[in-house]
């Protein structure tokens, strides 16, 4: 837990050399001498200040990092960017289901459709949610490949796994939508907006 104001000093192997909250007396001479420790500055180091460097280089955390910024990527349509930063995560935990998934959503967006399919096709799912999340970018990438009749069957089925999932609803809606069927394509986006927003009174009208 870090409480402001903290101060952070990295070091130029980028391992955290220093880190403390700014209310102990010793905090000013502390943060000048591990500052100038870390810059390589003459008359650095300070006897009296303890040095413990913090690290997490653990498979896990490293690929969780990857697919974080290839979220943050994505958010600014860097796709090729985004794309390179979770075959790292892969590489570094090949059987990753969420690393995998996350891979098909963004193949998605891309464009990548036939990626997409090859991507999921190869995943090895253990819960129900997985197995949605596959059908949904098998469908995703259906329907932006002109075949909405595929992308409907997998929806269907998709959404017998999780009925209440605002994305397999929203994507339903796209594909009637694709289809020129304007009244499902809107009873599908109530149904997702209800239930990001919880109103079950609006879910239940739109089923009429």
């Amino acid at each position: 837990v870090i409480a402001p104001p903290t101060a952070v000093v990295v070091g130029t192997d980028h391992k955290v050399r220093w880190i403390k909250a700014g209310f102990g007396y010793d905090f000013v001479a502390g943060f000048h001498a591990q500052l100038n420790e870390a810059l390589g500055l003459a008359g650095s180091g300070d006897p009296g200040v303890h040095v413990q460097t913090l690290e997490n280089t653990s498979v896990r955390s490293r690929r969780d990092r990857h697919v974080q910024l290839a979220r943050a990527l994505a958010k600014k349509a860097r796709w090729e960017s985004a794309l390179h930063e979770l075959e790292k995560a892969r590489e570094l935990d090949p059987n990753a289901v969420e690393v995998a998934l996350e891979l098909g959503d963004i193949l998605c967006r891309a464009g990548k459709n036939e990626a997409a399919l090859k991507t999921v096709a190869q995943v090895r799912t253990e819960s129900a949610q997985d197995n949605a999340h596959v059908l949904l970018v098998s469908a995703w990438a259906k329907r932006q490949m002109g075949d909405t009749g595929a992308a409907e069957s997998l929806l269907t089925k998709a959404l017998e796994l999780a009925p209440e999932s605002p994305r397999i609803l929203y994507e339903l809606g796209k594909v009637h939508q694709a289809e020129g069927d304007s009244e499902k394509a809107l009873a599908c986006y109530r149904r997702a907006l209800a239930e990001v927003y919880g109103d079950a009174e609006a879910a239940g009208s739109s089923h009429k």
